[in-house]
């Protein structure tokens, strides 16, 4: 009987830890999602193309290193466009004009370096 209670006793400890450790992964999957979704990084740069709404830019040096290159993105339905905490149009933005590009998500490793979704652009220069 003893022997019975001992493997019985294991067995359950052994299902109660494989259901934390299962719980423990999707708590973790979850919340690391929510993290990602809520984490942006920002740039400064120079507008170097306009082809409609895909923009090629340069990083400015002020940026850290990995945001010096050249990236490309395009304006989507929720990327602010902002002068002044004032909404603009993409036909405000003009080549050369300098920019801070805020974008959730990675970045695609190519040349130019793709950003898949920019969710704000604010216009820096002084005049519109």
């Amino acid at each position: 009987m003893m022997i019975t209670l001992k493997r019985s006793t294991a067995m359950l400890l052994s299902a109660v830890m494989l259901v934390l450790l299962i719980g423990s992964f999707f708590l973790g999957r979850s919340t690391a999602a929510v993290h990602e979704e809520h984490s942006s990084q920002t740039f400064y740069a120079t507008v170097e193309q306009i082809d409609g709404e895909n923009f090629t830019v340069n990083g400015l040096p002020v940026n850290d290193i990995n945001f010096r290159g050249s990236f490309s993105f395009k304006i989507g339905e929720k990327t602010e466009l902002i002068w002044r905490y004032t909404d603009i149009t993409l036909s405000d933005i003009q080549v050369g004009d300098k920019i801070s590009v805020t974008f959730y998500g990675e970045i695609m490793e190519s040349h130019p370096a793709q950003i898949k979704d920019v969710r704000r652009i604010i216009l820096l220069d002084d005049e519109k």
